[in-house]
């Protein structure tokens, strides 16, 4: 290009001010409609930007070359043509420079020519930093998509009328089949029934001071399995505090729902026992008297046979109200009483002619008894009553006729991992009774061990059947299991610890309840709270021969016993008011006489035998027998005999 044209070129704009403002406009507008119609689609093509600028300086030259053969008149008819024309040949330039100087458009376009600072030093690849980054964000979404993907909790995000927009696969997988999607539908939907207006009364509770809230609710998964589901959820609000949407994540409680629930059915039944043992001490205490008198009466000298036949009458009874206030004793202790090594198979075969006896002739009795059953270190007399309690629960439930199974298995450790005793280590003995009999709703399965609960009508039970059946259970170390469907029966499973067996000591051969030989001629204290008793005891002991001395509390006791020498046995009840109880003044009696033996009695053992006394040597090697009451003659003359040759046998 010549110095002429070259000038021309230059100075042209410059000698028309309005062409000047023309053909800046018009390259404005031209650079930008180039910006979007070329630069974009040809860097999505050519990714080196040196290219694009080699080919925008060539699209220069080409058109500034012609246009320095335009020769332009000052006047102003051609001022309009002559600013579109500039505008027009030098938008590429225009472009050009603006893509070069801003930097927006140098990062942009330049994303793999280093940059450098002030100094010369390069700054980095900004493709790299680019690429680096876009690394850094997919490595982020993969981790966060791995660790909601892969927890066992339900998250979920669902707009303020529940429809779902986010599910995580555990959210899937409970709630739809693999070939549907939950996304798009009501969260609501999924939730059972009754328990819908009480979820979207809790998404109403939120606001923008309290975002975040809890609720326990039901859920009913796809194949109908029942899960309770701990839903925290948080709610996020527009610049109007208006809900936008709400994260939620579900976490199943079920396992410690039910935990919960025994540890408050242990409580219940530990209060109960405590109430049931204060009243079976008040009711031995009567039963004492009962008793005690009768057998006096018994042994009175000119007594008709007809009155003997009464009497016995009446001590049978008070027998019976003795077994029964036993029961209630067992039921109330937290630790098993009077166990030994049973066979769970040898107690169903002798109780078997009982329960067929017990049931009508149109229910079908099977038994399936594992061979070679591990035994059981548990109350051979508790046993026999869970079972017949169950079995007599199961006819009453049948209204008749039905089929009734007993069966019992061993249960290794590996096995018992999947059954309801999975939180109790060790081998266990299983005893199930099912029947197929009316069955149970769950509110009532909820119930059934709850003391005095009944479905029965009135005076056809007392609803403590299953409770005794619980405490017996629990205080063998096992745990019991009730599944049932209405309409379909009921099925009641016992875990019983298997027995480590060693040394077992034969049992004792009952004797005939005679006087013969526990007479004597020694000073024995009496010491009892309840003057009936202190009287009837005293009357058994005289009619036996022993010199008798009498006190109504500890401290009485204990100025007898210093004042009184020649004495070899204290007889005393446990519990007695006056902060001086039985195994207190025992420990007291004998630092006043060392080779003192000491007889205790009582309606209800409670743990302060273990804490006072198995704790004192002494003490321990003096105590004799401990009665329950209410005793018999017999028994107390045969626990004064013991103790005495027991006493003899150490002073010599």
């Amino acid at each position: 290009i010549g110095e002429q044209d070259a000038a021309m070129v230059v100075s042209a704009p410059f000698g028309q001010p309005s062409s000047v403002i023309i053909a800046m406009t018009v390259q404005l507008m031209l650079s930008v409609l180039l910006f979007f119609l070329v630069v974009e689609p040809l860097k999505k093509r050519i990714h080196s930007p040196s290219v694009m600028m080699v080919g925008f300086t060539a699209v220069y030259v080409a058109v500034l070359g012609p246009a320095s053969l335009i020769t332009f008149q000052a006047d102003s008819e051609q001022t309009l043509a002559k600013g579109v024309m500039l505008g027009v040949l030098h938008a590429p330039m225009l472009l050009a420079l603006l893509l070069i100087f801003r930097a927006r458009f140098v990062q942009y376009l330049l994303a793999d020519v280093p940059l450098r600072n002030m100094f010369g030093k390069t700054r980095g690849d900004l493709e790299g930093i680019i690429a680096d980054q876009s690394k850094q964000i997919r490595k982020r979404e993969d981790q966060y998509q791995s660790l909601v993907e892969g927890q066992f909790n339900l998250i979920c995000r669902f707009s303020p009328d529940s429809r779902l927009r986010f599910v995580n696969g555990a959210f899937r997988r409970f709630f739809s089949h693999r070939s549907q999607s939950p996304v798009g539908r009501r969260l609501t939907d999924f939730l059972p029934p009754d328990d819908r207006d009480g979820f979207r009364t809790y998404l109403g509770r939120f606001s923008p001071d309290n975002p975040i809230q809890q609720y326990e609710m039901d859920t009913v998964g796809s194949k109908g399995q029942r899960r309770c589901h701990l839903w925290t959820t948080q709610a996020f609000f527009d610049v109007k505090g208006r809900v936008d949407y709400f994260q939620a994540v579900a976490t199943d409680i079920t396992d410690r729902k039910l935990l919960e629930e025994h540890f408050r059915q242990a409580q219940k039944m530990e209060a109960v026992g405590n109430l049931t043992g204060g009243i079976a001490h008040d009711f031995n205490n009567i039963l004492g008297i009962i008793v005690g008198n009768l057998e006096l009466m018994k042994n009175l000298p000119g007594t008709s046979q007809t009155l003997h036949e009464h009497i016995d009458a009446a001590l049978s009874s008070a027998n019976r109200g003795t077994v029964i206030t036993k029961k209630l004793l067992r039921f109330s202790r937290n630790h098993p009483g009077g166990e030994s090594l049973v066979s769970v198979n040898s107690v169903i075969r002798e109780l078997y002619h009982l329960i067929e006896k017990s049931l009508t002739v149109s229910i079908d009795i099977r038994l399936t008894l594992e061979p070679d059953l591990w035994q059981c270190r548990v109350d051979a007399g508790d046993l026999e009553d869970a079972i017949l309690n169950l079995t007599l629960n199961a006819r009453d439930a049948m209204s008749g006729s039905g089929a009734l199974l007993i069966k019992t298995e061993n249960c290794s450790p590996e096995r018992c991992e999947k059954t309801p005793a999975a939180g109790r280590s060790g081998s266990f003995v299983l005893l199930t009774i099912s029947d197929n009999g009316q069955g149970m709703s769950d509110d009532v399965v909820k119930k059934a061990f709850d003391p005095f609960f009944t479905t029965k009508d009135s005076g056809q039970g007392s609803g403590l059947g299953l409770s005794m059946v619980y405490g017996f259970v629990h205080r063998s170390g096992g745990h019991i299991d009730i599944q049932s469907e209405l309409g379909l029966g009921t099925t009641i499973r016992i875990y019983l610890p298997r027995a480590d067996i060693g040394q077992e000591a034969p049992a004792p051969v009952p004797v005939p309840a005679t006087l013969k030989g526990l007479h004597g001629r020694e000073t024995v204290p009496v010491v009892d709270d309840e003057h009936s008793l202190l009287r009837i005891a005293s009357s058994f002991l005289r009619q036996l021969g022993y010199r008798v001395l009498t006190a109504s509390d500890g401290r009485s006791a204990l100025r007898l016993l210093e004042r009184k020498d020649g004495i070899d046995v204290l007889f005393t009840d446990i519990v007695m008011p006056g902060g001086i109880n039985g195994y207190e003044l025992a420990r007291r009696a004998l630092k006043l006489n060392p080779t003192l033996r000491i007889i205790v009695a009582s309606g209800y053992r409670q743990k302060l035998r273990h804490a006072s006394a198995l704790d004192n040597p002494e003490l321990r090697q003096a105590l004799g027998q401990v009665l329950e009451k209410p005793y018999t003659q017999h028994q107390l003359g045969k626990a004064i005999r013991d103790a005495l040759s027991k006493r003899t046998s150490a002073v010599s």
